[in-house]
């Protein structure tokens, strides 16, 4: 088995912008409207240097945020963050800088920051060079100029000790995947749940290229404080309030709260330094839980760049490789996701014991990708065993162990095995219950769970119940575009067709339908069967006026 360091990463997939279409003129954009995507773009051209152009791409393709690039330069320069350093900034710097090198030669070098960002080295001697200043000589400009408040400076020394990361990212049940990343895209295929693989249970919410998440701004939410959001920074615009919806994605604040800390860590130590990489791992699973697989992709690769690069903790850098696994069998690539688990699988029994916590949990992601791929056979045996000694070692009650408890439900209930598949189900949704509460993701995960049984026994006015009280809670407490409230609504448009109501069940499905490209994207598996029973539907002679 190879090595950590043996792992190469090919290039990522070369996957260009879509193909522009008619140009749109940039609306007129006052302060306010900048300020909930003040983080984002700060993150994007400040901590990780990318150009203004793809700034403002990246914008419209997230957020569906248009400016013009000189709109952009304007609104930045006024949030006191431009990167160039004006003229009489760098003379200030090269004044202070020529006097402690030839006036005060025994004191330590001086770094300089502008604005809060520090001036390379590099930079300093280009200017001197090519506005002719000696490195030998002091610099005085004419006429004298004070210095500018926005340079300050201070010794080397004086930059301190290093400091713990503000977050606590270690998720002690991230399988760790060891092995070859692959790249060659395979057909489109039902993939396994992010968060099931992240936090178990879930449902089938994966893809390869996902459409953002956009929210309206909800009513209560006028004259929002943008700190609330995560987005401390913003808490002095007082009463702001939005004049157009924003688009707002599931867990924003907290992937917005985690690009801040992750820009403090990077503008005090840099962007490979080891103190960084605890916080990126916890940036690309959020993100590939929010269906972002490009940019989880991104994260996950200058994570595993950045750990090579220091001779990280092999255990360490395994977790890396286990994010990218993630995003992979994310995206439907099941047969080299399993390649990789199976190898963390055994390093885990080595290193760890087959009894671990990580041990046991990567072997239950290898049970659901085995239901996924219907390989009903293994995926039992895989999936009881698994069950059965984390009953025991974990408990009943472990998150982990229910997650592996609805794994059996779908199994039990895809061999025909409906009695135990609704007993488990009905157990799992009382523990859940009891120990989460009602709202809880794993609970209403347990419900859509337990309708499997029943919609195979055509138990239709059971499965109904079950799935309009998960999908309402679904809505209420995660939104309506959730990706795990839009597959309750395709299980529901499976109960409608089998009950004969064609009109509820087109109706719905278009719902669903449009909601999954919205949150998804078009070429999202659970999208483009959506669209496929459509087309089966008008096949076998259902009317779909209007569609």
């Amino acid at each position: 088995m190879e090595s950590f360091n043996e792992v190469q990463l090919a290039p990522a997939d070369s996957m260009g912008p879509p193909p522009k279409t008619r140009k749109r003129k940039a609306p007129t954009l006052r302060a306010h409207d900048w300020e909930p995507y003040k983080a984002r773009i700060l993150q994007l051209h400040v901590t990780e240097d990318r150009p203004l152009r793809e700034v403002k791409q990246t914008m419209e393709t997230d957020f569906g945020f248009v400016a013009e690039v000189r709109q952009y330069r304007k609104q930045i320069s006024g949030w006191g963050e431009d990167k160039n350093i004006k003229p009489k900034e760098m003379s200030a710097i090269v004044r202070k800088r020529q006097r402690r090198k030839i006036a005060e030669p025994t004191k330590s070098q001086l770094i300089f920051k502008v604005r809060g960002h520090e001036v390379e080295e590099q930079k300093i001697e280009r200017w001197m060079k090519r506005n002719g200043v000696s490195d030998s000589l002091p610099f005085s400009p004419s006429p004298s100029i004070p210095t500018p408040s926005a340079v300050n400076c201070r010794t080397i020394s004086d930059r301190g000790s290093q400091v713990p990361s503000p977050r606590s990212v270690h998720n002690p049940l991230s399988p760790v995947v060891l092995g070859s990343i692959p790249q060659t895209p395979e057909a489109p295929s039902p993939a396994l749940s992010v968060s099931s693989i992240v936090r178990p249970p879930s449902t089938p919410f994966a893809g390869q290229s996902p459409a953002p998440i956009y929210r309206p701004l909800p009513v209560q939410f006028q004259g929002y404080s943008p700190a609330s959001m995560g987005q401390a920074q913003h808490a002095n615009v007082a009463g702001y309030t939005p004049t157009h919806p924003v688009a707002f994605r599931y867990k924003q604040a907290e992937e917005e709260q985690l690009r801040k800390d992750l820009s403090n860590l990077e503008s005090e130590f840099g962007r490979d330094h080891p103190l960084n990489f605890p916080a990126l791992n916890e940036l690309g699973y959020l993100l590939a839980e929010q269906g972002r697989y490009r940019s989880a992709e991104e994260v996950a690769r200058r994570l595993v760049d950045g750990q090579k690069r220091t001779n990280a903790d092999p255990l360490d850098l395994a977790d890396s490789f286990n994010l990218l696994a993630v995003i992979f069998s994310s995206q439907g690539l099941y047969v080299k996701t399993e390649r990789l688990l199976l190898q963390v699988i055994a390093s885990r029994k080595n290193g760890l014991g087959e009894e671990h916590e990580k041990t046991l949990h990567s072997m239950g992601i290898l049970a659901s990708l085995q239901r996924k791929q219907e390989r009903w056979g293994d995926a039992k045996k895989t999936g009881s065993q698994v069950f059965q000694i984390k009953k025991r070692v974990l408990g009943e009650e472990h998150r982990s162990t229910l997650f592996s408890m609805f794994d059996l439900v779908g199994i039990y209930t895809a061999l025909g095995r409906w009695k135990e598949a609704e007993e488990l189900g009905i157990h799992a949704v009382a523990t859940c219950r009891r120990v989460l509460g009602d709202e809880d993701d794993l609970t209403l995960s347990s419900m859509k769970y337990l309708s499997f049984p029943y919609i195979r026994q055509k138990r239709w006015v059971e499965a109904e119940n079950i799935l309009r009280a998960t999908l309402e809670t679904r809505k209420r407490v995660f939104g309506e575009e959730h990706p795990e409230t839009v597959d309750v609504m395709s299980s529901l448009v499976a109960v409608f067709k089998g009950q004969g109501r064609k009109s509820d069940a087109i109706s719905l499905l278009k719902d669903s339908s449009r909601l999954a490209a919205k949150v998804l994207g078009h070429q999202h598996p659970d999208t483009i069967r959506s669209v496929a029973a459509l087309k089966a539907w008008r096949m076998e002679g259902m009317r779909l006026d209007g569609f």
